[in-house]
């Protein structure tokens, strides 16, 4: 970065906009989407010089803290990690402190940035110099993302172990709050990967409990959502969109393109487990798309072109089902999603197997049983496997008895 000529007078202008920046969290957001972007994006501009002069260096590292979870909420994660980065490279010698607690922020964004690898690196790095300098605070939290990255991984006995540890050093802390709130919901995501409903129901309970309690509502959405998942996982779809409903009721207080998205991705997938089909593709036809494309969030238009492609196939639009599949695929490959491009290939061999192209249905099949045979912890890939396994069998005795016939 290119640093204009360091003057008094720079500084001082420099300082006081850092000032404005720090009186202006207390202050709402504007409320359309694109303001907001914007704004937050004149924030963004304003840490990056902040942080490369020693006179607002501290100011700067400080607006990174007050200005953390609205970044995060937002999904302007690749923005902020530069920004994080950099900070963690000034800091780093001088303030163990400091340092701990950026690592396992960044790590955060990694993760978030689906970059899994280099987030379960920054916060392993994070826990070692936690242990290093008798930081409890900040090695418990490296514990609690530590779990989050490894649930991310698919692998969840190390995911649970991190968690478990998390809930002891925050009970130890005496931080029964939002912390162990985030904890108990990651716990929750855990047992629904594994089939576990029971405990997921139990998870999520705790930790709406204490969203409500200490008056998270972004937090307490999110879990809504994850709950709302688990009970469409178990059956439940009535009591899922009861869960949504109330959640959407809570979101008009809380405007949130991200949490809406989620939420409406949610409902939607409710009306087409009630065979509403007509219901699920009007919700999700209703998803800010340009918005999702516009912020990067491409897992997230992935899985509504997928489930809109789902939708069609259903109503058997089977030429519209292969055109949204097939985006979303493209997506999951961006992203490196293995579990949800296995199902949108299951789903478009389907659709090519319904309009007569038996043969060019086979190869996704083949893709989707690979990739799912890496993930025999999760309750998900093995009911895929099973489906497309019998899918996959079906179409190679067709096409012998075919060629017996022939």
């Amino acid at each position: 970065m290119t640093r204009p000529k360091l003057t008094s007078q720079f500084v001082q202008t420099m300082d006081a906009n850092l000032t404005y920046w720090r009186h202006r969290r207390t202050q709402p957001l504007p409320l359309p989407p694109e303001e907001r972007l914007a704004e937050l994006r004149n924030l963004s501009f304003a840490l990056r010089y902040g942080l490369e002069y020693p006179q607002t260096r501290l100011k700067s590292v400080e607006l990174l803290g007050h200005w953390f979870e609205v970044f995060e909420l937002h999904g302007l994660w690749g923005e902020w990690i530069q920004i994080m980065e950099r900070a963690i490279q000034l800091c780093e010698t001088d303030d163990p402190f400091l340092t701990c607690k950026l690592l396992n922020r960044t790590g955060f964004l990694y993760r978030l940035n689906r970059q899994v690898p280099i987030a379960i690196a920054t916060h392993q790095r994070a826990l070692h110099l936690a242990e290093q300098s008798g930081q409890a605070f900040e090695r418990t939290y490296a514990h609690f993302f530590l779990s989050d990255d490894y649930y991310a991984r698919h692998e969840y006995s190390l995911a649970t172990e991190h968690g478990l540890m998390a809930v002891a050093g925050f009970e130890q802390l005496g931080m029964l709050g939002p912390e162990l709130a985030g904890t108990y919901n990651t716990l929750g995501m855990i047992a629904k990967e594994q089939g576990n409903y029971e405990v997921v129901e139990q998870r999520y309970a705790q930790a709406l409990a204490l969203w409500r309690q200490y008056g998270k509502r972004e937090k307490q959405l999110y879990t809504m959502n994850n709950l709302a998942e688990a009970l469409l996982s178990s059956g439940k779809s009535e009591a899922a969109l009861n869960c949504l409903q109330e959640a959407l009721e809570v979101l008009e207080t809380t405007p949130n393109k991200i949490l809406e998205t989620y939420l409406q991705l949610m409902r939607g997938r409710a009306y087409f487990d009630l065979q509403d089909f007509a219901r699920a593709k009007t919700v999700f036809k209703q998803i800010d798309t340009l918005y999702l494309q516009q912020t990067g969030l491409l897992l997230l238009l992935g899985i509504v072109l997928n489930n809109l492609g789902n939708v069609s196939l259903e109503m058997e639009d089977y030429a519209q089902a292969e055109t949204y599949l097939s985006e979303a695929i493209t997506h999951y490959r961006q992203v490196e999603d293995e579990l949800n491009l296995a199902n949108s290939l299951g789903d478009l061999a389907k659709a090519l197997v319904s309009q007569g192209r038996t043969i060019e249905a086979i190869p996704h099949y083949k893709e989707a049983l690979l990739l799912l045979e890496k993930y025999p912890q999760n309750a998900w890939a093995r009911k895929l496997f099973a489906k497309f396994t019998a899918a996959q069998q079906a179409l190679d005795l067709e096409t012998l008895e075919r060629l017996e016939s022939g």
